[in-house]
Parts: C-alpha cells; sequence; structure tokens
C-alpha cells in the first residue's frame, strides 16, 4: 500500500442520535466527542436509512438501502447480511488494510466476524474494557494502514436505573412529557453517554501516544435516534437522527460544520473516496467527500428511511427533504412500536402514544413544525406538495427496487 494511504478508526455507538454537548443537547458532558467535533467536522443534518440497529448499520457497512442488502430486520431476529453483498471490512481488506473488529456487529450472527471481512477480533465488553483493548492494540505498532472497527454497547438500554439525585441535570425531550418517569430514563441514559465519551476519549488518547494521529481518519457516528417513545422504531426526527464527526488533521478543516442532508448509506463511498478506492457498482449512496473537502458538491435534496421489521412487522417508508417530511405507513397501520427493551418504562411515561393509530399517510412542515405534531396530510391547500413527495418517494422505492412494492415482504424462516 502507498504510505499515504490513511488509517481508518471507525467508532459505532448504539442508540444515540444526537445527544452530544456540541450538538447542543444540554446538559448532558461529552467533553471528549465536543473536542472531537472542534478537532473536524460536525455533521448537523445526517440521518439513518433505518431506526433499527441491525438495517442501519447493514448500509453503513454495504452502502446500501436494507430492502436492498436483505437486512431487513435483526441480527438477533433471523435476519442475516447475505454473503454477496461486499462490507467495508472486506474492500478495505482486499485494499491491503489490517481490518480489526473490536465489539459490536449487527450484521451477521455473532461468531461470523470473519465472513464480513474482519482478521481480527475482540469480542463485546462496556466501553471502558474496549478502550483498553484498543489502546493495547496501538500501543505495539499495528501494520499500516489499518481499519479499526470499534462497536460499543452503550448508550443501549438498559439504562443505569439509579434515582435523579441532585447533581443530575435532565431535560426532557421536548416532544415527550416532562414527568418524573422521563426524567428518571433520561437521566440514565446520560450516564452511559459519558460513560460512552470517556472511552472515546481514552481510545483517542492512545492514537495520540502511539503518533498515529495525524495518519488517522477517525469516524463517529451511531445507528439511530435514542431508545425513547416516538424515536427509536419511528421515523420521526428522533429516531432516525444520527451523530457523526470526522476528524483527519491536515485534510478536513477543524472546528467545521455542515449542515447538508446526509444518509448513512452515503457514509461508505465517502470512504472509499477519501482512501482513493474504487466505488462498486451496486453502491446505492453518493460520496459527500466533496462536502468534507470544500470543493463543489451537488447536495442532496432528500434523505430515505425505512423500516420493516423490528421487534414484529411494520412496514413503513418516508421522504425528508429539508423543509418537509412524508411517511408512508403499510400493513396493519398499528398504534406506534415502542422497542422490547424499554417497553414498560416507556408505556409508564407516555401511555397515550401506544393508543394511536397510525394514519396511512403523514407529512409534516418540519420548519413551522419541528416536532412533529400536526399531520398536514389530507387537509386542504397541501394536495399538490403531498402528491409531489409521495411521488419522489414511490419513485425512490421503484429505483431501488423494494420488495414491499409487490407486497408483504418476506421474512426470515426463523419467524
Amino acid at each position: 500500500m502507498d504510505e499515504c494511504f490513511p488509517n481508518v478508526l471507525l467508532i459505532v455507538c448504539h442508540d444515540l442520535g444526537r445527544y452530544l454537548g456540541c450538538y447542543g443537547r444540554q446538559p448532558i458532558a461529552t467533553p471528549h466527542l465536543d473536542e472531537l467535533a472542534n478537532q473536524g467536522m460536525r455533521f448537523s443534518n445526517a440521518f439513518c436509512t433505518a431506526p433499527s440497529c441491525s438495517p442501519s448499520r447493514g448500509s453503513i457497512m454495504t452502502g446500501r438501502y436494507p430492502h436492498s442488502n436483505g437486512l431487513a430486520g435483526l441480527v438477533n431476529l433471523g435476519w442475516r447480511l447475505p454473503d454477496g453483498e461486499a462490507t467495508l471490512p472486506q474492500i478495505l481488506k482486499e485494499a491491503g488494510y489490517q481490518t480489526a473488529l473490536f465489539g459490536i456487529q449487527h450484521e451477521r450472527p455473532s461468531g461470523e466476524h470473519q465472513s464480513l471481512g474482519y482478521e481480527r477480533y475482540v469480542k463485546p465488553a462496556p466501553a471502558v474494557q474496549l478502550a483498553d483493548a484498543v489502546t493495547e492494540f496501538l500501543t505495539h505498532a499495528p501494520n499500516e494502514p489499518f481499519l479499526l472497527s470499534v462497536g460499543t454497547f452503550e448508550p443501549h438500554r438498559p439504562f443505569d436505573a439509579r434515582p435523579v439525585g441532585a447533581r443530575d441535570r435532565v431535560l426532557a425531550p421536548p416532544y415527550l412529557p416532562d414527568n418524573q418517569i422521563v426524567r428518571e430514563q433520561m437521566a440514565g441514559f446520560a450516564r452511559l453517554v459519558q460513560q460512552l465519551d470517556e472511552a472515546v476519549g481514552a481510545m483517542l488518547e492512545a492514537l495520540d501516544q502511539a503518533g498515529l494521529r495525524e495518519r488517522t481518519l477517525v469516524i463517529f457516528t451511531t445507528d439511530h435516534g435514542i431508545d425513547m417513545p416516538r424515536a427509536k422504531g419511528t421515523l420521526y426526527d428522533p429516531g432516525i437522527e444520527t451523530a457523526l464527526i470526522l476528524r483527519w488533521p491536515g485534510v478536513i478543516r477543524a472546528g467545521a460544520i455542515a449542515d447538508d442532508l446526509l444518509s448513512n448509506v452515503d457514509l461508505l463511498p465517502t470512504l472509499l473516496e477519501a482512501l482513493r478506492l474504487p466505488v462498486l457498482g451496486a453502491i446505492q449512496g453518493r460520496s459527500f467527500w466533496p462536502l468534507v473537502c470544500g470543493t463543489p458538491y451537488e447536495p442532496r435534496e432528500a434523505v430515505y428511511a425505512e423500516k420493516t421489521h423490528h421487534c414484529a412487522y411494520d412496514p413503513m417508508r418516508c421522504i425528508r427533504t429539508s423543509a418537509h417530511k412524508y411517511i408512508h405507513n403499510f400493513g396493519d397501520l398499528r398504534h406506534h412500536e415502542i422497542p422490547a427493551d424499554g417497553e414498560m418504562d416507556c408505556l409508564a411515561a407516555v401511555p397515550d402514544l401506544c393508543r394511536e393509530r397510525r394514519p396511512v399517510a403523514e407529512m409534516y412542515d418540519l420548519q413551522a413544525d419541528p416536532l412533529e405534531q400536526r399531520n398536514l396530510a389530507g387537509e386542504a391547500g397541501y394536495e399538490q406538495l403531498e402528491a409531489q413527495l409521495r411521488d419522489c418517494l414511490r419513485g425512490w422505492m421503484e429505483q431501488t427496487g423494494d420488495p414491499l412494492l409487490e407486497g408483504v415482504l418476506p421474512m426470515p424462516r426463523f419467524l
């Protein structure tokens, strides 16, 4: 390999959304990730392809939408990324990179890390222990260039269940009631975010101590939004928003902020362009590397997201522009799903949410109604806009070969 090819440190955490200090989500304290953003570029309008772990991570690893790459549901419920799908570690391994996975992958069942392209593997552990393992790896002069993929469990539920104390400065999300249950849940979530931040800080310090900072591209992101009602498992912004920070000293402008719409399906082609590697024809995302470099860039007009299966079959698709969102709900139009890992706490916090039946169509004015509370679908005066967004969404489904257009999407045999 050419010695100017950078190393890649990719950190993907669970269920974070954008709950970092650098995104203005006070009072959560994340000094290490805030400093990473100050040293690199922070993306304020990055979204995932799906508000569910495996489908979203599959898009990061393949640059393809869940309904296209075959990973439309959770691995632990029987789904699996097909063997024919090219993955990031496979691509970089073939290009001469040493590849290592520390912690979680959610694209294939546990133990199948080699089939994804990883040569080295450290099993999932608390973030602080993963940081220790990363430090040991970097201390022993790893072969360069390398891809070091780190998957943390934090801040996935269960949250830290300690009672809210005097030192806990907690704000309830504005789309949820400000009650004791929500505050306790958010306090426990915040403590896990702080543990994640400390672990990331230790990894970045190890990178510096190993003298690898200048020649390593660091990518920090998450799979989807936080595990609270009207977030994870939904196509509302709190479910599909993601943090995304890139740092490469001397290449990426320090302290830069990009407001352009991005999807995590774009991350793989962006990384390949940054590494000067060819982009495979099957990749559906589009590189935003020119945006990173400050060169001419044609921004996205919209991002698309989907949900087919999380805890149950619950198909929906959406288009999001900078100003509007249109969601089409398929299936039996059940109530809003609350992921099983937090069901009891969430039901106690917002019992009315689980009694609401979803309409076929939802449309929101994101500038006038950023919390997506007033459904404009079917209202007089909005017919033309609704038709335009609906047609764009259907065009994307047709272009990407979404099997949902043909009826019920087949489930894995396990289900």
